[in-house]
């Protein structure tokens, strides 16, 4: 039996009416040593009876089941069982849009030894139009053939479709998606391109993201929790490895993507979410943020990635070298609260630890009362740990 070049994972859920066309686009590739890993998470519908199905017709589709735990998991699980050089993410309503794609990039990352190569990706929106997206087409436009690039000048963190991963750098480096109900890719793809360090770019056209199926979404308080914890991780490797694009990518993505669904949990009293957005705003480095603030913003490496916005990060405490979010800014100048003395108490739990005694009286005088609740739980959390 041939070795497997490259693995394909489709994770899906109750999606009967896409994933025959989802399969089909991956069985018809020109490149025919791939494995097919589909991974039910629970599905209802007849999803499950369609691949099963397809598993009788093509002995390199495999069937998984992971039960409802998501998204996430269901693609760990799979890159525990797979046996590829490489892997490559499907989504179950997506397709592939080009026969040769697969062999392509395959072959693009053996000749140029890189462990992550990509192509372009496209759009199906509700009319069935295509749209044809930005990512890397002024790249491609301007040179010829395949164009080798470092993610240090990159530092893109959406998208992780559009490539191939070399399996031996996910295993070497323990790279997993997180397992909650919202962004769970991200982190994924953020450390996968950080260790290849450098990845190829092919002008193929390769994913169709189908937009039909995205219907309007609801932001529960869980989804909205969990892409904040998402977000905080962003925050947090994009600091210990200086990543300073990243870090104003993901600064920007709380202040205008999701500040609006932050702010609505926030103002109905969610303590939880609160706190996390804190801690967010805690882990912001002031280094990096100013790196890119006050220089010229690198658009032009975004395209597809960030749209030109007129917002940056505002710098609240200019001696004590801190950014402050926009949500995070405005429910608590909707408060009235004084910026300066709560964000100089919640700079850290040791600081809340020690000072909450005399700084109650002074909250008290500003009549921050949920601010002395938070408080109390933040100690507490505090006291719980260090005891653990």
């Amino acid at each position: 039996m041939p070795a497997i070049k490259i693995s394909v994972i489709i994770p899906f859920y109750n999606e009967e009416k896409y994933i025959s066309e989802c399969l089909e686009s991956v069985m018809s590739q020109t490149l025919k040593e791939i494995e097919i890993i589909c991974v039910n998470d629970g599905s209802t519908d007849s999803s499950v009876k369609i691949v099963t199905e397809y598993l009788k017709k093509d002995k390199r589709i495999v069937l998984l089941n992971v039960g409802k735990k998501g998204g996430g998991a269901a693609r760990n699980l799979a890159l525990e069982k797979a046996r590829g050089q490489f892997v490559a993410f499907l989504d179950s309503d997506d397709y592939y849009l080009d026969k040769n794609s697969l062999n392509m990039l395959y072959e693009t990352a053996i000749i140029n030894k890189v462990f992550v190569c990509g192509g372009l990706r496209q759009g199906l929106g509700k009319e069935k139009e295509i749209t044809k997206h930005d990512l890397y087409r002024n790249i491609c436009n301007i040179n010829t053939g395949t164009v080798k690039l470092l993610y240090i000048d990159y530092q893109h963190d959406f998208h992780y479709h559009n490539y191939i991963y070399s399996i031996k750098i996910i295993k070497k480096y323990k790279i997993k998606f997180l397992e909650k109900c919202k962004f769970q890719d991200p982190i994924f793809f953020i450390k996968a391109m950080y260790y290849a360090k450098e990845y190829c770019i092919v002008p193929i056209e390769f994913y169709c993201y189908r937009g039909i199926t995205q219907a309007k979404k609801y932001w529960e308080k869980e989804k909205i929790l969990a892409v904040i914890e998402g977000l905080k991780d962003n925050l947090l490797f994009s600091r210990e490895h200086e990543l300073d694009i990243l870090h104003w990518i993901t600064a920007m993505r709380i202040n205008n993507e999701y500040s609006k669904h932050i702010l609505k949990y926030i103002n109905n009293k969610n303590d939880q979410l609160f706190i996390a957005l804190n801690e967010a705003n805690e882990i912001l480095s002031y280094n990096l943020i100013s790196r890119i603030q006050k220089r010229h913003i690198p658009y032009n490496k975004l395209y597809g990635i960030l749209s030109p916005i007129d917002s940056q990060l505002i710098e609240f405490n200019k001696k004590r070298n801190k950014y402050i979010l926009k949500p995070l800014k405005d429910y608590l100048e909707k408060e009235k609260r004084n910026l300066h003395i709560l964000l100089l108490i919640c700079s850290n739990f040791k600081t809340i630890y020690r000072k909450i005694i005399g700084e109650i009286l002074l909250l008290k005088e500003y009549g921050f009362i949920r601010t002395i609740e938070t408080m109390k739980l933040q100690v507490y959390q505090l006291i719980k740990n260090e005891e653990l």
